[in-house]
């Protein structure tokens, strides 16, 4: 069997920092987390380096588990009458490992900063999912106050056109009708670029208390030009917000680079198939 000594034990005094493990190591709460890294180092190790073979893996992951507690053969291997939980590897995938990608507890542990970079470079994976779909690089996603992502949302100028289908936009209308004003104050809203003043005044109208943005409304411009599709503003959002009578914390510009990337040849390109 293969297995780790993962302990959910909360990263605060009630658990990994609970007072009395600093007078006895008795009291220290033990293990690591290590359920989401388990598998593919022992598939990286194992398989792929060549110490054991893939029936090998599939034993000492699955097999012998259920044979130990006694659900084999309805668990623990794929045949006629088996309830079975299937997993698809790709033997072939490269991942390096951080804090920032895992899921086992490491999003409450970061800063505020750290966070806002992890969930703002998730807006720019909604943003490069919007290009494939035939839409803008844009993107943007809602967090509760508990860094939870509640709301994903692409641009949707296709297939309708739709001028005023930007991805902030889209997200407040739909955060407006379908969560509570309290979580909507504690939320944060991360744009892949900066809310134009449509977007910020449907913001401040959903009541989102917090925007995080990647590529100022400047830079766009910069980008865009006077392109058809995107006539790009010249208004920070910061202004729109500032003219309001509740505050909306603004941070931004964020990882600029990454998101201009994001905009890398594309109005050119749409540009030239309109010609």
């Amino acid at each position: 069997m293969f297995s780790s000594d993962h302990c959910p034990f909360r990263y605060d005094e009630s658990g990994k920092l609970a007072p009395r493990g600093r007078t006895s190591f008795r009291w220290v709460p033990n293990g690591i987390p290590g359920i989401e890294t388990r598998l593919p180092i022992l598939f990286s190790e194992g398989v792929s380096n060549g110490r054991i073979d893939l029936n090998r893996f599939v034993a000492l992951s699955a097999t012998n588990h259920a044979k130990t507690y006694g659900l084999y053969p309805r668990k623990g291997t794929i045949a006629v009458g088996s309830d079975a939980d299937i997993a698809i590897w790709d033997p072939k995938r490269e991942v390096t490992m951080s804090q920032q990608i895992l899921h086992h507890g490491a999003i409450a542990a970061l800063s505020q900063e750290q966070a806002d970079e992890h969930f703002l470079r998730r807006s720019f994976d909604v943003a490069r999912r919007a290009l494939t779909h035939g839409n803008h690089p844009f993107g943007a996603i809602l967090v509760d106050h508990d860094r939870r992502v509640l709301l994903e949302v692409e641009n949707g100028f296709m297939p309708p056109r739709d001028g005023t289908a930007h991805a902030e936009r889209l997200l407040a209308t739909q955060a407006c009708v379908t969560l509570p004003a309290g979580v909507l104050r504690q939320a944060t809203l991360y744009s892949s670029a900066e809310p134009c003043a449509m977007c910020a005044g449907a913001i401040y109208w959903a009541g989102i208390g917090r925007v995080v943005y990647g590529l100022s409304e400047h830079a766009l411009r910069e980008l865009t030009g006077d392109h058809p599709e995107n006539p790009t503003l010249n208004l920070p959002c910061r202004e729109v917000f500032g003219s309001g009578q509740r505050p909306t914390e603004i941070v931004g510009p964020l990882l600029e680079t990454e998101a201009a990337a994001l905009h890398q040849d594309v109005w050119q390109r749409n540009r030239t198939s309109e010609a």
